[in-house]
């Protein structure tokens, strides 16, 4: 069964079948952060897009039957909130710990049951850990306004997203998004952009940005208000100021070709330019100067994979320096520096 690869107890595992097909890209997307996000997203584009369509689909006809509703959801796991494992629930380390967990740390916790500490992060009882749900949820409980787990509506609620250039907004007021983007540096950024809080994280071990929306005060963030992410989607998490889960409609096919980035950057006298190939096609790469001349054209085939090609610079002069790489009708550019 599917539950039995994340590490969890069966008992905090979702009951039924309709709710594993809903949840069982975010659980992986969770539990095996890294290769296989990012196989999942150049290799099996077009099944994960089936999946969520079909999955979505079968949420909205199951909600409006009836059939899908909090009934099925089981209740917090014993011990909920006290992720730390330290027998007092719901405190600011608790909290913290959480947070640092949704941003893909999950060695935060040394010498500790990291697969219990994760499975008590389900303080709304929806069946689904590590969520952005649980996550507003958590701080509702610090604040003394949070909802009786058992009287959330966990009735499944699609809502459409618009999508901007690097924003997203929603239809409806959200408690807090997830944004997790394809991404390959290294850092840790926590930063206020129009009132609400961001908190970011990128890995290239694991080739993946998180970005977390939250509001300051608890509040709801209003409808239509844009939340910035910035870079290629590979998914989104939102939920209500209760807590309670949302599932947003947004495409979650990726371009036919995706800009790493060259580094280093600047550079002398050797850089690499990497970039993805979503789906098998030819592509080409051509250097220009300043000055809008062609330096250097590289042509080849991939497919699902990541290309990096070298770039030896030293017979040029310092500069500022284009490149641009193409995919059929698409194409993506960036800029270096050659600096000696």
């Amino acid at each position: 069964m599917f539950y039995e690869s994340t590490g969890l107890p069966r008992r905090f595992a979702p009951r039924n079948d309709i709710w594993r097909l809903t949840t069982t890209l975010d659980f992986w997307k969770r539990q095996n952060a890294g290769d296989v996000m990012f196989d999942m997203l150049m290799k099996n584009t077009l099944r994960n897009s089936l999946i969520l369509a079909c999955s979505a689909f079968a949420v909205l006809v199951l909600a409006g039957c009836g059939i899908f509703s909090s009934d099925d959801f089981p209740g917090p796991p014993p011990g909920a909130g006290d992720i730390d494992l330290n027998g007092v629930p719901f405190e600011q380390a608790d909290y913290d710990l959480f947070l640092a967990y949704l941003r893909g740390k999950l060695d935060t916790l040394p010498n500790a049951n990291v697969s219990e500490s994760i499975a008590r992060t389900d303080v709304n009882g929806d069946g689904v850990t590590l969520s952005i749900a649980d996550l507003v949820y958590f701080g509702s409980v610090r604040r003394g306004n949070a909802i009786p787990p058992e009287q959330l509506d966990n009735s499944s609620v699609l809502i459409p997203i618009s999508r901007g250039l690097d924003t997203y907004s929603a239809s409806v007021p959200l408690g807090g998004a997830l944004f997790r983007m394809l991404g390959g540096r290294d850092f840790d950024r926590d930063t206020l952009i129009n009132g609400l809080q961001y908190h970011i994280t990128e890995s290239s071990a694991r080739r993946e940005s998180i970005v977390i929306v939250l509001p300051l005060d608890g509040k709801p963030i209003p409808a239509k208000s844009s939340l910035y992410a910035i870079g290629h989607l590979v998914s989104m998490e939102a939920a209500t100021s209760e807590g309670i889960v949302l599932h947003p409609l947004v495409s979650l096919i990726p371009p036919a070709v995706v800009l790493i980035g060259n580094a280093p950057n600047p550079f002398y006298p050797y850089t690499r330019i990497s970039f993805a190939v979503t789906i098998r096609s030819k592509y080409t790469l051509a250097i220009h100067n300043s000055r809008g001349s062609l330096v250097r054209l590289i042509s080849g085939e991939a497919g699902g994979e990541m290309v990096t090609i070298g770039w030896d610079a030293r017979d040029f002069p310092t500069g500022t320096y284009f490149y641009r790489v193409r995919v059929g009708d698409e194409s993506v550019s960036g800029k270096m520096i050659l600096q000696r």
